[in-house]
């Protein structure tokens, strides 16, 4: 019977480790560059391309021409931006960006 049980672990974890990845559930981080066409009230979230993003604590905004560090409230509609997102927050559908970079015309 423990020989039954051990057999049906190991061919599920094999199965898992199958489907997961193809599903996205292990997806890498990404890069990209947009537009912000919204910022929520509260500075938890946005709007690039049509896409909406979770921003956080974590998330890093960094000073156009690389002076520094920014606080996520200094997005603003219209702002041409690099961003990487990854991995979404436990329940979530919505990616969360990690890291910003304000282009500067």
């Amino acid at each position: 019977m423990k020989t039954i049980r051990h057999s049906i672990t190991a061919c599920l974890a094999v199965v898992l480790l199958m489907v997961l990845p193809a599903s996205g559930a292990l997806a890498e981080e990404d890069t990209a560059t947009g537009v912000i066409r919204e910022v929520s009230s509260d500075y938890r979230g946005l709007m690039i391309n049509g896409a909406y993003y979770q921003l956080d604590s974590g998330t890093v905004v960094h000073a156009p021409g690389g002076d520094g560090f920014l606080s996520v409230d200094a997005l603003s509609a219209g702002t041409q931006i690099g961003f990487r997102s990854g991995r979404t927050a436990s329940g979530s559908v919505v990616p969360r960006v990690a890291e910003i970079w304000i282009y500067v015309d």
